[in-house]
């Protein structure tokens, strides 16, 4: 039997998240609509990690201050929110 598990993200909880955690500030409309687009289908972990990585790379530095303090990195607390949302499948079950 081949299962295949599946994540989604939907915009309206991608959009809540970076409003609530003030995510993406430093991007244009351009850049925000691009971002969403990166949230399509099934996200895997490259995807997740693409999505991450803009998120961080246009939001404010000081909105990470406390990761290391908190023995992580900006990347991996932004992973942990985008996976803490994130809706999963299975198929083939």
């Amino acid at each position: 039997m081949n299962i295949t598990e599946i994540r989604t993200i939907t915009f309206s909880d991608l959009y809540a998240l970076c409003n609530k955690r003030n995510w993406y500030t430093c991007g244009t409309n351009a850049e925000y609509e691009l971002m969403f687009g990166k949230a399509k289908g099934n996200m895997t972990t490259d995807k997740m990690v693409a999505l991450a990585k803009d998120i961080i790379e246009h939001s404010a530095p000081h909105l990470f201050d406390d990761c290391e303090y908190n023995g992580t990195t900006p990347l991996a607390y932004v992973l942990y929110e985008l996976a803490d949302i994130a809706h999963t499948t299975f198929e083939g079950v």
